[in-house]
């Protein structure tokens, strides 16, 4: 039996190969080095970057980055891509990465996307092993290079099902049924910071409602800006998700009744106006949070007490974390996460989005709300910048709007107080926004995980918050513990 990537370490020559393999590859396909800036140092950060996402998928890092340079390149063997999914039914991942490497960019197709669809599907079914979480990383990875690598030949892979790539253009193309939940990552540093803050596996920031009556669509949600509140359909036409999966209610008795007595709570809870829970309490019913609203619903519906819904709630995945959220206004450290919702046994998943044409900002969310947690873990504090408790908050909050004449426009958002908003201002405008536009910058507006792997990425990320005096004046670590305000207490 092989070591697995947690119980070894790489001796210093496989750390000086890794290195120039690193600086090599980068320097050939990715174009990822920063304007200014010593290549070994930006390699160096690149190097931590690509062992911390290879033991999260559970595979040497020399097996991704063989992979990754794999698809720059011919392929040495032909064979039916399938076959090499035999390794992961075995959780097999060095394997099953080294028998793609051999295929290259033609191990890609539209059947291997479908099959790793289905084997998702297939493992969210099963027990959050640590196998099955490494399974999950992995699979998810290479599922998007599939899509860039369709996309990149002109073909649809917008919306996935459980029968294949579908040619479908926007987001209300997929036959949406009466209480359908749909999961999604947000676009924006708060979307990215929910959805890294927790130990669940599965990334989303927020979930809401589907309700169908005569051929109408709308969404319950329940959104920071505006507590629960019905939308209408054009609403999630506008909101910039990068990604959606649609969840159905899995059993097939007493389906509709069931679905549609869920959307009926949903509404009946926006039609009572009820506010978004910033706290996260789940045990009291007056003020919901996202993920909350659609637990509950179901639990209405069936009769099931809501905790029995889900799985397992989501930790806070750290000490640091929780004092973090703190200040934003959360009190509970347990509570019900989007992707709690995604690993709960009654729902299956029948559907997944992904915005055409820019899989890479999902992936900037993902990892640089990783790094963000990282600083977090090392001590580091935001310290809000005074000015953005003026117009710069007024700037963000306009970032959250479609339009202001929409009438679903958010104006001020209701659940959250000044020192909060600060916050969440500086780290989008101040930390967030300068990183990201740093990686897009430095390579000419391309943003395809083809070219551009997760780990280059992130090593840019890095680089750019350690380096750049902005970040460095908004992220401290503190001499001693400061204890700061959170917002007033809301009272009920």
């Amino acid at each position: 039996m092989h070591p697995g990537p947690y119980d070894r370490t790489l001796g210093p020559m496989k750390k000086t190969m890794l290195i120039a393999t690193t600086i090599i590859f980068l320097a050939t396909n990715t174009n990822a080095i920063a304007k200014g800036s010593a290549p070994h140092e930006v390699a160096h950060y690149q190097e931590r970057s690509l062992e911390r996402l290879s033991s999260r998928a559970g595979v040497y890092p020399e097996s991704l980055e063989g992979f990754y340079s794999s698809l720059q390149s011919r392929p040495r063997l032909q064979f039916n891509e399938l076959t090499c999914l035999q390794y992961l039914d075995n959780s097999d991942r060095n394997a099953f990465l080294n028998c793609m490497a051999q295929l290259g960019k033609t191990s890609l197709t539209a059947e291997m996307g479908k099959q790793l669809f289905l084997k998702r599907a297939e493992l969210l079914q099963e027990s959050s092993t640590r196998e099955n979480v490494q399974n999950l990383a992995l699979i998810g990875f290479v599922e998007d290079l599939v899509r860039d690598n369709l996309r990149s030949k002109g073909h649809s892979a917008t919306w996935i099902t459980r029968q294949g790539y579908q040619r479908y253009n926007n987001k209300n193309d997929f036959q949406f049924k009466d209480g359908d939940v749909v999961i999604g990552l947000g676009n924006s540093s708060i979307s990215s910071m929910i959805s890294q803050i927790n130990n669940t596996p599965s990334r989303y920031s927020h979930a809401f409602i589907v309700r169908v009556r005569n051929g109408k669509m709308t969404t319950v949600e329940s959104l920071i800006e505006t507590g629960v509140e019905e939308f209408p359909l054009q609403h999630l036409l506008d909101d910039p998700y990068n990604q959606l999966t649609v969840l159905r209610w899995k059993s097939s008795a007493n389906r509709a009744t069931i679905t549609r007595a869920a959307s009926d709570w949903a509404l009946a809870a926006a039609k009572r106006k009820a506010p978004y829970d910033i706290e996260m309490d789940f045990d009291e019913d007056y003020a919901i949070y996202c993920s909350e609203l659609i637990v509950k619903a179901y639990a209405h519906a069936t009769g099931m007490n809501p905790r029995e819904i889900l799985n397992d709630f989501s930790t806070v995945k750290s000490k640091k974390a929780f004092e973090f959220a703190q200040n934003l206004g959360v009190e509970k450290e347990v509570y019900a996460s989007p992707g709690d919702i995604f690993n709960s046994p009654y729902f299956e998943v029948v559907a997944e989005y992904r915005k055409p044409g820019d899989l890479m900002k999902a992936w900037e969310l993902y990892l640089m709300g990783d790094l963000f947690f990282e600083r977090i873990e090392q001590g580091y504090q935001v310290f809000p910048d005074p000015l953005y408790t003026g117009l710069p908050i007024a700037v963000w909050i306009a970032q959250l709007l479609p339009s202001i004449f929409h009438e679903d426009a958010r104006l001020i958002p209701k659940s959250i107080g000044p020192w909060a908003m600060s916050i969440m201002a500086t780290a989008e405008l101040k930390i967030y926004n300068i990183a990201m536009k740093a990686f897009t910058d430095n390579n000419g507006g391309s943003r395809s995980l083809l070219t551009h792997s997760p780990w280059a990425v992130q090593g840019i990320f890095e680089y750019e918050m350690d380096r750049h005096i902005t970040l460095r004046s908004s992220f401290h670590i503190p001499k001693k513990k400061e204890k700061r305000p959170g917002p007033p207490h809301r009272r009920r």
